[in-house]
């Protein structure tokens, strides 16, 4: 395959932390497999698109986003084999990058800035905090990508653009989970 191929798939390869098993996006569907000679299946909804899945650090639970062209994103939290899957948190946006605190507890998340392409505009970008139980999620600050928790979970990290010089830079911001 291509470079960029490789590359686009690299960032949405979900390894469990034991290394048994993959979870994968692949023709807009989540796609797990036993490793190393498991046959792919898919979950996830039908009527959404899939992609990210990141799992808890204990590897007992799945998070990932959904796209659906009606309802939105949709932030799913189920077990780790992507069983008894619940919603715990919608936006008229882009839901991207679900990352677990430390002790599962908690997921921070993106949404991403609105595109006329994709829909969104309503939505207030920006990095967002929900209880793995469900609830109201939490603003938290501006961000353009990769937020996650610390090892100890009392600080959230977060990736912004900065386009003050003669090149964009990225610089790691940390804020804590309020």
């Amino acid at each position: 395959a291509d470079g960029r191929a490789s590359r686009s798939l690299d960032r949405d390869i979900a390894p469990a932390p034991d290394d048994g098993e993959l979870v994968l996006t692949a023709l807009a569907r989540l796609w797990r497999k036993r490793l190393p000679e498991g046959t792919p299946t898919t979950f996830g909804s039908a009527d959404a698109s899939g992609f990210e899945a990141r799992f808890s650090t204990d590897g007992r639970q799945l998070a990932w986003a959904e796209w659906n062209d009606e309802r939105g994103g949709t932030l799913v939290v189920a077990r780790a084999d992507g069983s008894r899957p619940r919603t715990v948190a919608t936006s008229r946006g882009v839901i991207r990058e679900p990352h677990f605190s430390p002790d599962g507890s908690q997921l921070v998340y993106r949404i991403q800035a609105p595109d006329p392409n994709f829909g969104g505009a309503r939505a207030k970008p920006g990095i967002y905090r929900v209880a793995v139980g469900g609830g109201e999620s939490r603003f938290v600050a501006s961000g353009d990508r990769a937020p996650h928790f610390s090892p100890r979970g009392d600080r959230i990290f977060i990736i912004e653009k900065d386009y003050a010089g003669e090149s964009p830079a990225e610089i790691l911001v940390s804020v804590t989970p309020d």
